[in-house]
C-alpha cells in the first residue's frame, strides 16, 4: 500500500450470524475482502447449419448462474461506529437466451444479410438486512427480453456501399419483494424496487448509411437513424408509499445523424473527422425504481423525466514515421441537453422520508439542462525488431454538468497501458504496465462524494501494476497459456469501484482445438 494511505481498503472486521445474533468477528487476514467470494456456472452451445450456397442458418443457447454474490461495498458501510448491515447480496443471478439467425446472400436487395431472433430471460434479486435485526428483505426482478434484428449492406458500385438495420425490443419488468424474519421464519409484504404492477418498454431503430470512396484518396461516411420507444410502468399497491401517480407513460422518439470522412494521402497517414447526433430515452431504471442509492439518500420515481440529447465532433490522425514508429491520436467533445443526472428532489411535497426504517433524502433522476464530455487519447508503437515491438497508450476525460456546476458520475482519470511484446513462430511474451493517475476528491462527482468509506480523504489515488504473460504453441492443435498480474502486489482500487481489485495473480492454461 502507498504509505499516505496505509489502511485504506483493509478489512478488520466483518459481521457473521451466529446463535441467533450478530456478532463482530474479527478477520484473520486484512487484506482478504470478507465476504466477497462467489461461483458462477456457464453454459454455451451453438449450432450452424449450411442450407445452402446463399443461407446459413444458427442456434444459440447461453445460460449462467450464480451462487449469492455479496454485494462488498455495503457490507463495510458504518454506522454510528459499526457496521451499517448484517448481510447485504445479490441473490442467485440467472440468465437464459435463445436466438436463432440467418445469414443470407445474393439478393438483389442486399450481398449480405444477418437476421436473428432472440428471447432472453432474466432473474436477479437484492437481499439485505440491518445488523442486529432479524428482517431480511428481499427485492427480486424478472425480466422477459425479446428481439428481433436485421443488419443489410450492399455494394451500389465498386466505390460505395449501402448498410441498413431495422431493430425492436420488448421487456417486460415484473418486481416482487418481502421480508422475512430469520429467526421466526414469519413473511410480510415490502415494497418493490420497480413499479409492482409492472412495466414494460417498447423500442424501435431503423438505420441507414452510405460509404463513399471518392476518387481523391477521402472516404465519405453518412448515416441516418430513427428511434422510437415507449414505456409503461403501474403503480398498485401505495401502502408503503404514496405515489402521486398509478402509472407513468413515456413515448419518445427522434432522428439523428452523423457523417464523417477520412483522407489518406498515402498508407503512412491518416486524417478523420466526424460529427453526429445522439438520443438516449429514459428506461425503467430511470423512470421507475425506489431504491437507497447510499445511507441517508432514497431515489424514487419521475415521471416527469425527459430524454437526453448528445450533439457530438470528433478528429483524429496517424502518421507512420518509416516502418518501425507510428504515432495516433483523437480528441472529441459531446455537448449533453437534458443531461439526466441524480439530484435532490420532493416526494408528495417532502424533502425526507423513511426508507426501510431510515430517514432518508429525496433525490430522482432529473433533466439538469445542459453539459459536456470531452477527452482524447494517443498511442504510439514502435517497433524495434521483426519480433519486438512496444505500444502504449492514454486516455483522458472530463465531464460536467453545467447546470450545477458539478463534475459528472463516471468520469475516469487519466489512464493509459504500455506493452511490450516480443512474437516469434511458436512463442508470444508480453510484459505491460497498466496505470491510472488520481482523482482528487473535489473532482469527483457529488453522488461519489458521499460514498466517503470508498475513497480516502484525498480522493480516489493513483496506481500502476506490471503484469506478463506469455504462450507456447506445443501443436497447432494445443496451446500453454501462463500470466502473472500485479507482480509486485500494489493495493488498488479500480475508479469508482466499490471493491479493491486482486493482489498478485497467478494463471495457467491450456488451450485446445478440434
Amino acid at each position: 500500500r502507498s504509505d499516505d494511505y496505509p489502511d485504506f481498503g483493509k478489512r478488520p472486521e466483518f459481521a457473521r450470524w451466529e446463535n441467533g445474533t450478530d456478532v463482530i468477528a474479527q478477520n484473520d487476514n486484512e487484506n482478504v475482502q470478507t465476504p466477497s467470494g462467489y461461483s458462477q456456472f456457464n453454459l454455451l452451445q451453438k449450432l450452424s447449419w449450411q442450407a445452402s450456397s446463399d443461407v446459413r442458418f444458427g442456434y444459440g443457447l447461453y445460460w449462467t448462474t450464480s451462487s449469492k454474490i455479496p454485494r462488498y461495498d455495503r457490507l463495510i458501510e458504518y454506522r454510528s461506529g459499526s457496521l451499517r448491515d448484517g448481510e447485504w447480496y445479490y441473490g442467485p443471478q440467472k440468465w437464459l437466451m435463445n436466438i436463432v439467425s440467418a445469414r443470407i446472400s445474393g439478393s438483389k436487395l442486399f450481398d449480405h444479410a444477418d437476421i436473428a431472433l432472440a428471447q432472453q430471460q432474466q432473474e436477479e434479486s437484492r437481499n439485505d438486512r440491518r445488523f442486529g435485526r432479524t428482517t431480511l428483505t428481499s427485492r427480486t426482478e424478472n425480466v422477459d427480453v425479446y428481439s428481433i434484428n436485421g443488419d443489410f449492406e450492399k455494394n451500389l458500385t465498386p466505390k460505395q456501399r449501402l448498410f441498413y438495420r431495422v431493430e425492436t425490443v420488448h421487456n417486460d419488468v415484473e418486481s416482487s419483494a418481502e421480508a422475512k424474519d430469520i429467526v421466526t421464519g414469519e413473511i410480510s409484504s415490502a415494497s418493490t424496487r420497480y413499479p409492482d404492477g409492472g412495466s414494460t418498454l417498447t423500442s424501435a431503430a431503423a438505420y441507414a448509411g452510405h460509404q463513399w470512396k471518392l476518387n481523391v484518396p477521402v472516404t465519405v461516411t453518412t448515416g441516418l437513424r430513427y428511434s422510437w420507444m415507449t414505456m409503461n410502468s403501474k403503480f398498485e399497491d401505495k401502502t408503503f408509499y404514496d405515489f402521486p401517480f398509478d402509472e407513468i407513460d413515456l413515448n419518445a422518439d427522434a432522428l439523428t445523424a452523423s457523417a464523417g470522412a477520412a483522407w489518406l494521402p498515402d498508407s503512412q497517414f491518416r486524417v478523420y473527422a466526424g460529427v453526429s447526433s445522439g438520443f438516449r430515452a429514459p428506461n425503467v431504471d430511470d423512470v421507475g425504481k425506489m431504491f437507497d442509492s447510499e445511507p441517508g439518500n432514497v431515489v424514487v420515481p419521475n415521471a416527469d423525466l425527459d430524454p437526453e440529447y448528445s450533439y457530438n465532433v470528433e478528429a483524429g490522425l496517424e502518421k507512420r514515421f518509416g516502418d518501425a514508429f507510428t504515432l495516433g491520436g483523437s480528441a472529441y467533445y459531446t455537448w449533453i441537453e437534458d443531461v439526466m443526472v441524480r439530484r435532490d428532489f420532493l416526494f408528495n411535497g417532502q424533502d425526507s422520508i423513511l426508507y426501510d426504517g431510515t430517514m432518508s433524502r429525496v433525490q430522482a433522476i432529473v433533466n439538469a439542462g445542459h453539459g459536456y464530455v470531452n477527452g482524447f487519447d494517443i498511442n504510439a508503437r514502435a517497433e524495434f525488431t521483426r519480433d519486438l515491438a512496444l505500444r502504449t497508450t492514454l486516455t483522458y476525460t472530463a465531464g460536467r454538468d453545467l447546470e450545477a456546476d458539478v463534475p459528472l458520475r463516471h468520469i475516469p482519470p487519466l489512464f493509459g497501458e504500455t506493452r511490450l511484446t516480443y512474437e516469434r513462430t511458436k512463442w508470444v511474451a508480453e510484459f505491460f504496465a497498466r496505470y491510472n493517475f488520481k482523482k482528487p476528491f473535489d473532482e469527483l462527482a457529488p453522488e461519489e462524494q458521499a460514498k466517503t468509506h470508498l475513497y480516502t480523504e484525498d480522493g480516489t489515488p493513483g496506481w500502476y501494476t506490471l503484469n506478463v504473460r506469455g504462450s507456447y504453441r506445443i501443436h497447432r492443435l494445443l496451446e500453454v497459456q501462463a500470466a502473472v498480474e500485479n507482480i509486485l502486489d500494489h493495493h488498488y482500487r479500480p475508479f469508482s469501484s466499490g471493491i479493491s481489485a486482486p493482489g498478485r495473480n497467478v494463471i495457467l492454461a491450456l488451450r485446445t482445438q478440434f
